[in-house]
């Protein structure tokens, strides 16, 4: 095995908010599907906030300037 690993990071909007009812199968099955990866072979690493999940994270508000 090599010194390398892949990593991959989906970033997407939800149409709704995470509590609405329109998000509730996607949000309803997070734990789940999570949980999974982190049982499967080879997994490492997952973005997790303080709480264990991603969806507090925000896209960026600002814009950088160079």
């Amino acid at each position: 095995m090599s010194g390398w690993q892949l990593a991959q990071l989906n970033v997407a909007t939800l149409r709704m908010p995470i509590e609405h009812a329109d998000s509730a199968e996607f949000a309803d099955n997070l734990e789940p599907v999570n949980a999974i990866a982190e049982s499967s072979p080879g997994y490492v690493w997952r973005l997790q906030d303080e709480a264990g999940n991603a969806t507090s994270f925000n896209r960026a508000t600002t814009r950088c300037e160079s």
